[in-house]
């Protein structure tokens, strides 16, 4: 085959290749952009397992997502010597299948969980009762294993559809009807409600762009409003 021949050859596979990857990209969504978090989730769950030897039993533990885990809490909460177990990516399901080593072992002396907005980028399913059922065994978990341990169960943040658009596409409309669901569960299992979304909220379910660059995940003035927030409830149970 002449080197032309090759080339063109080439050339036809590049081309194939690139047009099935555009198809199933649009067909998909950001489903297909986001398979990365897999092996990244693994690596994590990982690299908790060897940290949480070195941890020190009685810390306040944050649990949660990409908005947790891209929160730096030695800034926005100085002092507190808090724990990071946020993993971007991370759903309500994952969040369970990881609770020994996000929670149990580290005897905290106070969780702070959010957890939920990537659900409704996972197809199937997105609906706010399987995210709910997922919450339920959470706090059972929570309550079965950590009795002792307070909770504060934060809202889910709105979202805008800037960079995220399944979870918009999906979310949007539902999460103020899921909010009143996580509310009315942390108040049954004699947990704390933390309603953030209400400080991040603009018009119609939407993130309020002051507080994001993406429409998901919070910048430096959303991080400050929220801890804020946060912090005086965090430093009321633990000092109580």
């Amino acid at each position: 085959m002449s080197e032309r021949k090759k080339l063109r050859t080439s050339t036809k596979i590049i081309f194939i290749v690139v047009a099935v990857i555009v198809a199933i990209t649009l067909i998909l969504g950001n489903t297909l952009l986001t398979w990365w978090v897999y092996p990244y989730i693994w690596y994590k769950r990982v690299a908790f397992a060897f940290d949480n030897n070195k941890c020190e039993s009685g810390r306040v533990v944050f649990v949660g997502d990409s908005i947790t885990d891209g929160c730096d809490l030695d800034k926005y909460y100085e002092g507190l010597g808090a724990i990071n177990r946020g993993i971007s990516g991370d759903t309500t399901g994952g969040v369970l299948n990881r609770m020994k080593i996000s929670a149990y072992d580290l005897k905290p002396s106070l969780i702070v969980l959010l957890i939920g907005t990537n659900d409704y980028q996972r197809i199937p399913p997105h609906k706010n009762e399987n995210i709910l059922k997922n919450y339920r065994k959470i706090l059972t978990g929570f309550k079965e294993k950590l009795p002792d341990t307070p909770v504060i169960v934060q809202s889910v943040y709105p979202i805008a559809d800037v960079s995220f658009h399944n979870h918009y596409r999906y979310g949007h409309g539902n999460i103020e009807d899921l909010n009143e669901g996580i509310k009315s569960l942390a108040e049954e299992y004699g947990y704390y409600y933390a309603d953030v979304y209400s400080l991040l909220v603009e018009g119609e379910e939407e993130m309020n762009m002051e507080y994001s660059e993406d429409g998901l995940h919070p910048n430096e003035k959303g991080y400050e409003v929220i801890s804020a927030y946060l912090r005086p409830i965090i430093n009321g149970i633990i000092n109580s």
